[in-house]
């Protein structure tokens, strides 16, 4: 299992940082690998995947260890989720399963049985984990809490699977995604109610997610194993049981106790915790007031052991170094460009796009840079920034050469991207490249459709190209229309520069004075 936080005194497996639990391979459903290595005489020594299983089950059996019965529920957790989802299948009389589904039943509930001290109670599987028709449905609220919530931090399953070829002559009950995800609940409640937290984080995680219940999340229950786990020292559990409370996820909303489980996660080193208490300190959310230097300290340490399910840490450090904060911190802007570099390759898309935006404009003790502009630009873009977009669409107007050519058609593009994302001022870039001509054939009335979105969006320049279009027709394109309309640089600015692409420090294709250049339709 594995968690973030410092080993816990626990007998119980060391927690690393990692955001989701160390799952076991799912087993292999194609053997064609096999097949080729062993080779004809080696086929007789593959074992069909039920009677691995089989195998493996009945070894798990024979043992007490909590920590081999945690794994097993993992690979049974693992190879469900690589199966596609059960198709419907009719009831027997009056509901009652098939014998092959009940011979399936018993041996998955009788399992962990056997293994259970005696002085612990058996914990039969609850109806929750039964098809209920009348439950309600998953996009209204239920008793649970918010049907569906959308947490900050991705849940380790998800009710979408992949979908796996099999070999027909695999057995059909191993197929069943149901029994597997039943059996791994069984054994995952034996070992929560004997208080093992790494079993009682994964069954809440897979309750909240809806895994475990047909697609519809229980988050009270959820909210109850985190709870748990937290007491023996789980930090991610604290971290979810955290974001409950501050939600309102299972149980009712309590900034108070939010902070207090956040601290508890925070003080294990906790990646997710540590950001959000410090932008909560530093910002004033959650009640805590007046905690700048807190928040400092902590997104520091939050930024120390930044990850790809947690990159903004170094973002929100960055961009207090960028500017500083009183005599608390020192403005230092190259350090801010380091922290963004940081958190860029982690894969946090601001920190690309002022990356992008920094070696533009040669700021941040960045150089001016087209080829690394571009680069961080494109990163962004693509990862669905829409400023970004229209970034790009700049830089392909007026070129960089050798680094970049001019290309009209590709800036247009761009700008269609962003304006679809909804970004109103790249609307406005679209009129007025379709009414120009511009990497699109001309065309006035596509142009006065997106003249119309973008101001309906708030853009202040197609309002006033609107009203001007209203009050005079259209005057005919100038075939020697300057770079400026549609681009940064005009027929004049070219030739008192000698070389129309090379920009100048302090100037951008993006970033333009609006008070200089009224017609830069990328502002």
């Amino acid at each position: 299992m594995s968690s973030y936080g410092a080993q816990h005194p626990l007998p119980h497996p060391s927690h690393s940082h990692s955001r989701t639990p160390s799952m076991p391979p799912a087993a292999p459903f194609d053997q064609g690998h096999l097949l080729a290595t062993l080779g004809p005489e080696g086929q007789h020594a593959l074992v069909a995947h039920e009677k691995t299983l089989d195998l493996y089950r009945a070894n798990v059996k024979k043992t007490q260890d909590p920590s081999i019965q945690f794994v097993f529920a993992q690979y049974l957790i693992s190879t469900a989720v690589a199966l596609p989802n059960d198709p419907p299948r009719p009831a027997l009389g009056n509901g009652r399963r098939s014998p092959e589904n009940q011979r399936m039943m018993k041996k998955s509930e009788s399992m962990v049985s056997s293994n259970s001290n005696s002085s612990t109670s058996s914990h039969s599987v609850p109806s929750l984990f039964a098809i209920d028709d009348t439950h309600t449905p998953a996009s209204s609220s239920t008793a649970n809490g918010p049907a569906r919530p959308t947490s900050p931090t991705p849940s380790t399953f998800s009710s979408n699977t992949k979908t796996t070829s099999f070999g027909g002559s695999m057995p059909a009950n191993m197929h069943n995604r149901e029994l597997l995800l039943r059996e791994a609940a069984t054994v995952l409640r034996k070992l929560a109610d004997r208080g093992y937290p790494d079993a009682q984080y994964l069954l809440g995680d897979a309750l909240s997610s809806g895994l475990l219940t047909n697609g519809r999340p229980h988050l009270r229950e959820s909210f109850g194993l985190f709870v748990s786990a937290t007491k023996h020292g789980h930090s991610e559990a604290a971290y979810r049981a955290a974001l409950c409370y501050e939600e309102g996820w299972g149980t009712a909303s309590d900034v108070r106790k939010a902070v207090q489980f956040l601290r508890a996660a925070a003080a294990k080193n906790h990646p997710g915790a540590m950001l959000k208490l410090g932008v909560s300190c530093y910002y004033g959310q959650l009640g805590l007031t007046n905690h700048q230097k807190e928040g400092v300290k902590w997104l520091s340490r939050a930024a120390e052991v930044a990850n790809e399910i947690f990159p903004q840490a170094p973002y929100e450090l960055g961009a207090i170094y960028e500017t500083g904060f009183l005599d608390i911190v020192i403005p230092d802007p190259s350090y801010a460009a380091q922290l963004y570099v940081r958190s860029a390759e982690l894969g946090y898309t601001p920190a690309a796009a002022r990356l992008g935006h920094a070696y533009e404009l040669g700021v941040l003790g960045c150089p001016q840079d087209p080829a690394l502009s571009v680069h961080y630009y494109t990163v962004a873009a693509l990862a669905g920034d829409a400023s970004s977009m229209l970034a790009l669409c700049a830089w392909y107007l007026v070129g960089a050469p050798p680094v970049l050519d001019v290309d009209t058609e590709e800036a247009f593009e761009w700008a269609r991207k962003a304006a679809d994302a909804g970004l109103p001022k790249a609307m406005y870039a679209i009129g007025h490249l379709y009414e120009k001509g511009v990497g699109t054939q001309r065309d006035l009335l596509e142009a006065n459709l997106w003249y119309v979105r973008a101001a309906e969006s708030g853009d202040e320049r197609a309002q006033a190209r609107l009203k001007a279009l209203n009050e005079q027709p259209l005057k005919a394109v100038d075939s020697t229309l300057s770079v400026n309309s549609i681009g940064r640089t005009s027929k004049k600015e070219k030739a008192s520069s000698g070389s129309p692409n090379k920009l100048k420090r302090g100037e951008s294709a993006v970033h333009a004075d609006l008070d200089k250049d009224k017609d830069c339709i990328v502002m």
